[in-house]
Formats: C-alpha cells, sequence, structure tokens
C-alpha cells in the first residue's frame, strides 16, 4: 500500500503562514515526482459534527502542482478545517490521506508504481466513470468481499489492498497475495451516490464503475419556533439488505438549523433523525420517513419542528448475594432509526438514558456473566440481554421507569 507520512517542518526550512499546507511527494525510492497532482479532496471541522457535505468547502476546490523537487504549497486554508488529500502523478498509484492538519506538520506522500507483471487471478483492474462515460479521478474503491473456488464471504480481506484510488484516466488496481475468482467492490466519489457491492471477477479484462449523481435532502429544524442551530442528525437508508446498505451519513445543523445531505442513493426510502447522547434532555426529532427524488435532485422536506424528549430509567436486580462487574451498561435503540445511546450502570445498578423520542425501542442490559429473567420481565423479551419498550409521551409524563431482573448465565 502507498505510505503517508507526517513530518515535522526542518528548523531550517521556512515556516509557512497559518493555514497553509505544504509538503513533498516522492517516489518509493525517495526521488521527487515533479507535476503531481495535489488536491483538497474532502475537509471536515476540527471540533463537531460538519454543517455541509465533506467536498462542499470552499477549500476543496483549491489543488496545486508539485515542483522539480516534488514539493508544493496550498495556502490561505480555513484553521479550522482538517482536510484529506488527493495526491495523483502519472503511472502511479493515487493516494487520500487520512485527515491532516494542515498547520501541525509538513506532508510527505510516496506514491507506489502501477503494480505490473502480475497473474490475472490476484489483480483486480477497472475504470470509474460517469454517467456520460467521463473518467472520475480521485474515485475512491474499496473491497468488502470474496469469492475463491473454496468460499465466499464479506468483512475482512487479509492480504488484499485495503482501499484504492482511481488515476486520471479513472483507473485502478485492486491487489491479492492470494488467488481470488472475484471481489466484492464500492466505489466514491464527491457529488455521485456511493455505489452498492458489485463482484467483479478477477479475469485480465477492465471492469467498468458506472456512478450515478447522488440526490439530496434538505430542510429546517425548529424547536418553539425558533432555529435549532447544531442540532445533530442523521439519515440512513430503509433498505438494509446485503448489497444494498451503505451506512448512515450524520452532520449538525447550521445556525439557521438548517441541513442537507448529499450524495444520496436516488429514488430511495430513507429515514431522518436526530442523534441521541442519553445524557441530556434536549428537544429531538422524532423519526421522518424519506423518499429521495431522481439523481441531482433535492428533495426538500420543509420546517420540521423537535418536541421534547422522554426519560428512561431504571435498575437491574442481581440474584442474591451477586455483585456488579465491571463493565455494566444499559443500551436503547431505536428502529428504523440507526440510532442508540447507552450508560453504564451504577454501583447500585441503575441508570438513565435522557433525551429520547417516543418511539419503539430495543433495550439492553449488558452486564457479563447475567442474562435476563424473562419469566420475571413486564416487557416483551428479544434476547437473552435484550427486550422491546415503547416510550410514550402523554401529558406532562416524560419518565418511564423500568426494573430488569438478572439471572446467572
Amino acid at each position: 500500500m502507498p505510505t503517508i507520512a507526517l513530518l515535522l517542518l526542518s528548523g531550517v526550512a521556512a515556516t509557512p503562514a497559518p493555514g497553509t499546507l505544504v509538503g513533498r511527494v516522492t517516489d518509493e525510492a525517495g526521488a521527487p515526482i515533479a507535476g503531481a497532482v495535489v488536491d483538497l479532496y474532502t475537509a471536515r471541522p476540527r471540533i463537531g459534527l460538519p454543517t455541509t457535505c465533506p467536498s462542499c468547502y470552499r477549500d476543496c476546490a483549491k489543488s496545486t502542482q508539485t515542483d522539480a523537487d516534488g514539493r508544493f504549497s496550498i495556502d490561505q486554508l480555513d484553521l479550522n478545517l482538517l482536510f484529506r488529500v488527493l495526491v495523483m502523478a502519472a503511472e502511479r498509484r493515487a493516494v487520500v490521506t487520512k485527515l491532516i492538519d494542515p498547520a501541525a506538520a509538513e506532508l510527505e506522500v510516496e506514491l507506489e508504481p502501477v503494480p505490473s507483471g502480475l497473474p490475472d487471478e490476484r489483480m483486480l483492474r477497472g475504470k470509474v466513470v460517469d454517467e456520460n462515460g467521463h473518467p472520475l479521478a480521485g474515485a475512491l474503491l474499496w473491497p468488502t468481499g470474496a469469492k475463491t473456488r473454496e468460499r465466499r464471504w464479506w468483512g475482512a480481506l487479509p492480504g488484499v489492498d485495503e482501499a484504492a484510488v482511481a488515476d486520471a484516466e479513472g483507473r485502478f488496481v485492486i491487489t491479492s497475495q492470494e488467488p481470488k475468482l472475484a471481489l466484492d467492490v464500492q466505489a466514491s466519489a464527491p457529488g455521485y451516490a456511493t455505489s452498492p457491492a458489485k463482484l467483479f471477477d478477477l479475469d485480465g479484462s477492465e471492469h467498468e464503475i458506472r456512478l450515478r449523481r447522488g440526490a439530496s435532502v434538505s430542510g429546517r429544524l425548529k424547536y418553539q419556533g425558533k432555529p435549532a442551530a447544531q442540532r445533530a442528525i442523521g439519515i440512513v437508508q430503509r433498505d438494509r439488505s446485503a448489497g444494498r446498505f451503505l451506512g448512515e451519513t450524520t452532520l449538525a445543523t447550521n445556525g439557521e438549523g438548517g441541513f442537507m445531505f448529499v450524495d444520496l442513493q436516488p429514488n430511495e426510502r430513507y429515514v431522518l433523525y436526530s442523534l441521541c447522547d442519553g445524557q441530556h434532555d434536549a428537544p429531538v426529532l422524532k423519526t421522518v420517513s424519506v423518499q429521495t427524488d431522481g439523481e441531482s435532485e433535492v428533495t426538500q422536506l420543509g420546517e420540521l419542528s423537535l418536541v421534547e424528549g422522554l426519560t428512561l430509567s431504571g435498575h437491574v436486580e442481581l440474584p442474591a448475594g451477586a455483585r456488579l462487574p465491571e463493565g455494566a451498561k444499559a443500551r436503547a435503540s431505536r428502529d428504523p432509526a440507526w440510532d442508540w445511546c447507552e450508560t453504564p450502570l451504577d454501583d447500585q445498578g441503575a441508570f438513565t438514558l435522557r433525551g429520547l423520542p417516543a418511539e419503539v425501542y430495543s433495550v439492553s442490559v449488558i452486564v457479563p456473566g447475567f442474562a435476563i429473567d424473562s419469566s420475571r420481565l413486564r416487557y416483551q423479551s428479544t434476547g437473552e440481554s435484550e427486550f422491546g419498550l415503547r416510550l410514550r409521551g402523554k401529558g406532562d409524563s416524560r419518565l418511564v421507569y423500568v426494573a430488569v431482573p438478572l439471572k446467572a448465565k
């Protein structure tokens, strides 16, 4: 895999102005690579959740090329942001860095040559293009599963490149130390919906991955008629089947309570919700069902009102003489929202989770060595450590109390 290092600036080098990213691009032997493209790929705030998409910050339009010594500089950057940097050069594997602080260190990137001479069964070649067949330079690709003659699986792939980046022509290579019949691969690029995983044969041919323009969802949160600023919210697909589910996207509302989720799957069902931390009595958003429109279109939800959250309190009842083990905790999660929060049990086995919308929850009591005694539980048991519960807000009653009897496993 390409090597990326963060090196402290030498005391003899000129100190860059605050908000300036400096660095150097070299080959595997340490020789400078001239003419490499250095692009600010995405960004996010140093503190807190973003209020816009990772590639929507103004600084993400900035790029440059390395000089004869492989050096580069990009100045006048927002000091409140951290950046992921895309580096590309001809006949080299492109690299996207992890989030870096441009004010803290010099960025040094080593670009490896594109592999050659490997047998077809150890190398997946492909090209990422847009809806018109134009190459998407800088698209990210990552394998999620594999197939051999003996087995088919998803998850960890020892010996397989963790990720690849499409070059200026949209081409990429993913290599494997062991022969594979096929690899499941996902792809993403700013402005485009992430492609669900697709199985590609390692047969020597160049496979095409065509990305669609993403859909967007926008709206504004209010509480008691006023904008709800800096409220953490999430959105997730309703369909979570294998090969379809792409995970949760989160952000915070802006100063006017506004939000916009971008690069979502077009014409697909989603759910929108506020994020629970379990510690505060903050107003909450009950789960909202959303249907995205077509490619590049924005689904406008208008104004959405937050409501008072509820509090779930309770305690666990251990068998006589038993002591509460270390690491015991309670967790509440809700479906279809992709949302959960948890808290440690105190010395008496009590817990409190605050700021919960009035919805159906799965409540887990995680106490090592113990399970729920379902014969004595008032609520619907759904597992040895989990039960279902509906939180209802009636009048001024915002507190629900539960007692959870445990037994030794």
